[in-house]
């Protein structure tokens, strides 16, 4: 019997060496939009508790590799306990970091690279492994945020596209993969689109992610004690 060369394509793209770049913010900056709910100390710890559970949820797909960078030597130390790759970001910004570490992942045998956010907590291993397994040859997978920015973009090879994450950037990124006539498939999920920005967004997470570390760190904070939760 012959295989059908569309399923010996798919194969081939999803035994591909798969990294994961998960860029942290200085934790002195991070999630300053909730200021208004937890402290300047429970943001912090918030952080790194999301930072958990994405990284559980990539432990768990079939991503090769997971690197994270960032600034701070807390985030180095939780990254090296995770067992995960940490790098140092040379140039601070998003961008460059990405860019920076992107470049890292094809030196270290990355032949497709995923990035996703810190603040993606209720992400799982099937969400990861459903990008993976749509990614094809010069191809992006993209999932958008709910505010029209990017919270997953898998690209194969790893450097198809210059990542340009910011306000809007779904279509930025869109953009620039027509222009260079790169396939691009959009992988929308009711888990990867939830970033938390708001306190709106800190109630979807006690009723969407009851199982992760997030949800357990807000049913102790100032904010969830505030709600009776704790």
């Amino acid at each position: 019997m012959i295989t059908p060369p569309t399923l010996n394509h798919q194969r081939l793209v999803e035994s591909m060496s798969t990294y994961a770049i998960v860029p942290v913010k200085k934790l002195s900056k991070s999630k300053t939009r909730l200021s208004t709910f937890l402290t300047s100390e429970e943001r912090t710890l918030f952080t790194l508790a999301m930072l958990e559970d994405v990284l559980g949820a990539l432990k768990h797909s079939k991503v090769n590799k997971t690197i994270i960078v960032g600034a701070n030597s807390e985030v180095e130390s939780f990254a090296k306990n995770f067992g995960m790759m940490f790098l140092r970001e040379q140039q601070e910004g998003l961008n460059p970091a990405l860019n920076q570490t992107t470049k890292w992942c094809i030196q270290n045998g990355a032949e497709q690279v995923l990035i996703l956010p810190t603040d993606v907590p209720v992400i799982t291993p099937k969400d990861i492994d459903q990008l993976i397994k749509l990614a094809s040859k010069n191809s992006i997978v993209i999932s958008p945020s709910k505010n029209g920015g990017t919270n997953a973009l898998l690209q194969t090879p790893p450097e198809i596209i210059v990542p340009s994450f910011g306000n809007d950037s779904f279509n930025r990124h869109t953009e620039k993969a027509a222009a260079k006539h790169v396939k691009t498939k959009v992988y929308v999920s009711s888990r990867i689109i939830l970033d938390i920005d708001s306190g709106k967004d800190l109630s979807i997470l006690l009723k969407a992610g009851k199982q992760t570390g997030s949800y357990r760190f807000l049913t102790k904070s100032t904010w969830g004690k505030a709600h009776n939760l704790s």
